[in-house]
């Protein structure tokens, strides 16, 4: 399953300023259900701006399975930050039981500790002034059972 929103531009406030800035905001995601784990089209690009692809078998994946996972941006690989978490690890907003950041090779490694659903995240802010807004904002996800 794929998502994809495209949220209308917004005005906001810095923090600490009185000056507004325009956003656009984007989001990406991927939900890798499992129907067979001989199945491979867990690793097909999809071609959204910003992607998350696994490169490991998630379908198959156990508890303490490192996934490798390849970040783009435009179908190129992403130097970025990436969170990953899993279903009832925090109640808290922005808290995950994961962080790494990619090579730059667009690949992330994640170790999976726990059962459950997992989520993978990554976020990408580009300083893109046009006439319409001031700022890029890109969110990725993938989701899938361990």
């Amino acid at each position: 399953m794929i998502g994809h929103l495209q949220e209308p531009i917004a005005a906001v406030k810095g923090e600490g300023s009185n000056k507004t800035r325009r956003i656009k905001r984007e989001k990406f995601a991927k939900a890798l259900i499992i129907v067979s784990t001989d199945d491979d089209s867990y690793k097909k690009t999809l071609g959204h701006k910003l992607e998350i692809v696994p490169v490991s078998n998630v379908m198959k994946a156990r508890i303490g399975d490192e996934l490798s996972l390849k970040i783009l941006l435009d179908g190129k690989p992403l130097k970025s930050p990436v969170q990953a978490t899993y279903d009832g690890f925090s109640r808290r907003y922005n808290t995950y039981a994961y962080a790494t950041e990619t090579l730059e090779d667009g690949l992330a490694y994640v170790k999976v500790n726990n059962p459950g659903i997992w989520m993978v995240r990554v976020e990408k802010r580009i300083e893109e002034p046009t006439k319409n807004y001031d700022l890029y904002s890109l969110k990725a996800t993938l989701v899938f059972s361990v």
